[in-house]
């Protein structure tokens, strides 16, 4: 991988979108310049997990919304005789049928943020601009100051910088999946000594 220096050429390189240089620029400090960027590139195990959770969840609230929704309707619906029924009963059914739907809307930005997340490194600090399912969020740590570097196959690895906590699990935030983990670590390491 060849590292690039001037900034317009690393924005060049992984064809970001006007919202996302903003939203980088406006977090640079005085005296703090661009040294890589770049995108997470999931491996294939990860993908196919999200793609199976995907198909689940869609497969599951079918099934539960459906059988809920039904039980509750076949009552109104089988004593009304359908030439007179009400008027809203279509709609109610509808809405039934397009329930699903709501499991396929919660999954997919997942599955297309790592298509939105942005990785910086300047000669001062390590950054993540992670796309959510409405907005960007942005975390920025010391460059040097990571808790461990995970090395995968094929030279992909994450650098981890913190692991924040929820009520049942903990996961890893900083610069993750990425395809060529070594050429990031190598300009982290110098990172402080490039101001």
């Amino acid at each position: 991988m060849t590292v690039k220096t001037d900034s317009a050429s690393l924005w060049e390189s992984i064809r970001a979108t006007d919202e996302q240089r903003n939203r980088i620029n406006e977090t640079m400090r005085d005296g703090e310049r661009l040294l890589w960027l770049g995108r997470p590139k999931p491996g294939a195990a990860k993908l196919l997990l999200t793609w199976a959770s995907l198909v689940f969840a869609v497969v599951f609230n079918s099934v539960v919304f459906c059988w809920f929704w039904l039980v509750m309707l076949w009552p109104a619906i089988n004593n009304v005789n359908l030439q007179e029924a009400p008027w809203f009963h279509p709609i109610i059914l509808a809405v039934v049928a397009l329930l699903p739907l709501t499991a396929i809307a919660s999954m997919l930005p997942r599955l297309w943020a790592n298509r939105c997340d942005v990785y910086a490194v300047t000669n001062r600090r390590a950054i993540a601009l992670i796309r959510g399912p409405f907005r960007y969020r942005l975390n920025a740590w010391d460059a040097q100051d990571y808790l461990d570097i995970t090395r995968g196959k094929n030279g992909t690895g994450s650098i981890i910088y913190e692991y924040r906590e929820t009520r049942h699990s903990s996961y890893p935030e900083g610069l993750l999946d990425l395809p060529d983990v070594e050429t990031v670590a190598a300009l982290i390491e110098k990172a402080g000594d490039t101001e």
